[in-house]
């Protein structure tokens, strides 16, 4: 997923507050976030979180700040995961492909399909919920919006 954001932080300070949120101290309301920053205005962003049980997922958010007219315009790609709804469609999916073979003699691989339903949750779940939590965090550091900050004007090209 391709999220663009705007600022009226330079690059500059937009670099220096990711790299002072990525050494900040986990806490229950902000996650610890891994990561790199770059001085071009490049940064990438990760959080670990856990799925289901003892299983994390890490999912990692890539970004460039560029200054455009009067304020910066943040562009992020993240996995986005799926959501319950999408997650539902693939497990009756599963489901269906289970009886199936297990109507054509192939019990065994019938069986393979539970945990193969298992490491396929891990990450769309896990994406579905970090994706939200780096963008939203991206959105706090930068106190940055979806729509360009009053009385700036857009470069034309």
């Amino acid at each position: 997923m391709r999220v663009v954001l705007y600022t009226d932080k330079t690059v500059r300070e937009c670099m220096s507050a990711i790299n002072e949120r990525m050494q900040a101290k986990a806490t229950s309301a902000r996650p610890a976030l891994d990561g790199w920053v770059n001085k071009s205005g490049e940064f990438s962003l990760g959080v670990s979180m856990q799925v289901a049980g003892r299983f994390n997922r890490t999912t990692y958010l890539r970004g460039k700040v560029e200054k455009q007219g009067g304020y910066s315009v943040v562009t992020c790609d993240v996995a986005n995961g799926v959501e319950r709804r999408g997650q539902i469609i693939v497990f009756i999916a599963l489901g269906l492909v289970a009886l199936v073979m297990l109507g054509s003699g192939n019990a065994l691989f019938a069986l393979i399909l539970i945990p193969f339903a298992l490491l396929l949750y891990i990450p769309m779940e896990g994406d579905h919920q970090n994706s939200e939590t780096l963008v939203n965090e991206v959105q706090r550091t930068l106190k940055a919006r979806a729509k360009p900050p009053a009385g700036a004007k857009p470069r034309r090209g």
